[in-house]
């Protein structure tokens, strides 16, 4: 009740850090949210699609602002899981594609590739960079202080990054906006862990998206091990 209640109460402040989008059943991938996500990531894409040095300072600022704003999912499939957030901001970004992601599209990198400096949840973009006098799309991350940039076809494996699990979040903060998207309620990912997990995750504004059930459930259910580590 105290947390049904917070968040209620919190979605009538303004300016409000936090936001419920509340949902009948968790069934959709709600439209405003997506446009506040794809309106907080349109000026990195504006950025990334115009040719720049592989050590422009506006690079930075785009990375920044990439690395700034998720949509966090319990599942990886599904209504309300990655895949589908992911394919809802990028086509409303107008970044669908179904071969090479366009410039502006957030990678992730998914294992450990210690030769180029990348581990496993390192976060680029895919941008278009000026070499002897012509334009190449190329991925930039952040390593250390140094913005380095790679062909797209070498890098280790990775996906598309509008949005990820929050276990891929974990030790992680996003200053800027954080989406938290809940299961629907009969999930077994539904804990209090994941919950708090989830929106943790942000220092300045997050948007839950949920039911009031998948909530309830959330703030419920404690998750359990049974890795038989103790055996």
């Amino acid at each position: 009740d105290a947390v049904i209640d917070l968040l209620r109460r919190a979605a009538d402040d303004e300016p409000a850090t936090i936001t419920w989008a509340q949902s009948a059943h968790n069934t959709s991938v709600p439209r405003p949210v997506v446009e506040r996500v794809a309106d907080a990531l349109r000026p990195a894409v504006e950025i990334a699609s115009e040719p720049h040095s592989a050590d422009d300072e506006a690079l930075r600022t785009a990375l920044d602002t990439v690395g700034a704003t998720k949509v966090l999912c319990g599942p990886r499939h599904g209504v309300v899981g990655v895949e589908n957030w992911n394919a809802s901001v990028a086509a409303r970004l107008g970044l669908a594609a179904p071969d090479l992601a366009p410039p502006g599209t957030p990678i992730l990198i998914t294992v450990n590739a210690p030769h180029l400096g990348l581990v496993n949840g390192s976060i680029g973009l895919v941008v278009l960079i000026v070499s002897a006098g012509e334009s190449e799309q190329k991925v930039a991350f952040l390593i250390g202080d140094e913005i380095r940039t790679f062909d797209q076809a070498t890098l280790p494996a990775w996906e598309p990054c509008f949005a990820m699990t929050v276990h891929k979040s974990q030790g992680s903060e996003y200053g800027s906006l954080v989406v938290t998207a809940l299961p629907g309620e009969s999930s077994p990912l539904l804990t209090r862990e994941l919950f708090y997990t989830a929106v943790t995750r942000a220092k300045r504004e997050v948007i839950v998206v949920g039911s009031e059930e998948s909530i309830r459930a959330s703030v419920r259910n404690e998750s359990s091990r049974d890795s038989g580590i103790a055996a």
